[in-house]
């Protein structure tokens, strides 16, 4: 996949001037410095059960996948809604422990608890993932992308889960909260 720059597709902002310093693959991949970020957490957390919403490509789910094989423990279960775009996951997943589902996030109930969570599918659905997994979340780290203050995800965050959320707003260029679940 070509990289391109984040400021390509994201406008400087307050709370990022400089998208041009991310990069990505297109408008609807995380940003690369984004998805090594979240790597690194899993290799630091060191969790058994990870959870992904959204993982078109691929690119986030591989990087989790990574880590966890790297941890030598662990797996991630990732949501897809687009058939092909579950494939494309599937096959940059192959011989990690990643289990790729293409069907609804919010038709899964987890098996247990979930250790870490990246929250990244359709806007009108982050909040209702989170509500969904909560009483699997309580005490996990979560990640949710797109969390910048010109991103609608930002307002439902703030006006549905901050009262359970011990929340750190990352300013990257789409905007990305880090948070440990009360």
């Amino acid at each position: 996949m070509r990289r391109r720059l984040e400021s390509d597709f994201t406008p400087p902002s307050d709370i990022c001037p400089h998208p041009e310093y991310w990069h990505t693959g297109d408008c609807e991949t995380t940003e690369q410095e984004v998805v090594e970020l979240i790597g690194a957490l899993v290799r630091a957390l060191q969790p058994e059960l990870v959870v992904e919403t959204g993982s078109y490509k691929g690119v986030m789910s591989e990087s989790i996948g990574r880590a966890l094989k790297q941890n030598g423990h662990g797996r991630l279960i990732t949501f897809e809604i687009d058939a092909v775009l579950a494939e494309v996951a599937r096959r940059a997943c192959r011989r990690l422990p990643v289990e790729v589902l293409h069907q609804s996030s919010l038709a899964w109930t987890p098996p247990g608890k979930i250790d870490f969570a990246w929250l990244d599918s359709g806007i009108e659905t982050r909040v209702q993932e989170f509500e969904q997994y909560y009483p699997f979340l309580k005490g996990s780290i979560i990640g949710i992308h797109d969390t910048a203050p010109h991103h609608p995800v930002r307002a439902q965050v703030k006006a549905r889960l901050l009262d359970r959320l011990s929340p750190i707003w990352l300013p990257t260029p789409r905007g990305v909260l880090l948070a440990q679940v009360l």
